[in-house]
């Protein structure tokens, strides 16, 4: 369909599409979803209200609707159409109240529009629905979009908010130290491997998390910085086997 779509001749790639559809075997979703969003795309830049919305329906009933809402949510968000990005995603935290996801992507549409306080808001409300075994992933994400987009401060105190919870959960550490280092903060990001070197935790645990912050090093930082990551992680694990002696 790309050449039709180059050539702007839209009967002629509504029917490539069509027949694409009818040649491409019914098993074949990934295949014929698409041909869809393809043909969502043409309607968006070269049909009518109407078109699109048919198209839309006609997509709704012949793929699972998460990944329609999905793709017109970033296609409308591309063509500036904000308005109807946004009911997109409300539509989704609507139809897909308990994932995760559904509501980051609503979360995260709204912080981008430097609506920070109903982006709180609706972590809030994202709380109140989802059930608590995703409340620690929905806050890490959260931390997450407030150091790279919000309050840098706010997302410093989500993280450390749940490393009091959970201080063995090595994930916790990488991810709050990727996103201070990514985001222009590495000596933050030190000192946080510097208090997470003292945390008592599996050696598996703490093998991939001295693993994570040496990549981190060689991406972000420097070799004196590397170095450092060697040093502590070797005096971990002395400290460690020292431990187990005595045990």
């Amino acid at each position: 369909m790309s050449a039709h779509l180059q050539g702007a001749e839209v009967e002629r790639a509504r029917a490539s599409a069509e027949r694409a559809l009818q040649a491409i075997h019914f098993r074949e979703e990934a295949e014929r979803r698409n041909v869809w969003l393809a043909l969502l795309n043409l309607e968006a830049v070269y049909g009518s209200e109407d078109t699109l919305a048919d198209t839309m329906r006609k997509a709704l009933q012949a793929n699972e609707p998460l990944h329609v809402y999905n793709h017109l949510a970033r296609l409308f968000c591309q063509q500036q159409k904000m308005d109807k990005a946004e009911d997109m995603y409300r539509t989704v935290v609507k139809k897909y109240k308990q994932r995760r996801h559904s509501w980051m992507e609503l979360i995260a549409f709204i912080m981008q529009q430097n609506r920070h306080d109903e982006a709180r808001h609706t972590l809030n409300r994202a709380l109140a629905t989802l059930p608590k075994k995703e409340h620690v992933a929905l806050i890490r994400d959260m931390a997450i979009l407030e150091i790279r987009r919000g309050d840098v401060e706010r997302g410093k105190t989500l993280f450390e908010s749940l490393l009091r919870q959970l201080p063995r959960k090595g994930e916790l550490w990488t991810a709050f130290a990727e996103t201070l280092a990514k985001t222009g903060h590495m000596p933050d990001a030190r000192d946080l491997l510097a208090r997470a070197a003292t945390v008592r935790m599996s050696a598996k645990k703490a093998h991939g998390l001295f693993k994570r912050f040496l990549t981190l090093e060689e991406k972000c930082g420097d070799q004196s910085g590397q170095e450092r990551v060697r040093t502590l992680a070797m005096e971990y694990l002395q400290k460690d086997a020292a431990s187990e002696d005595v045990n």
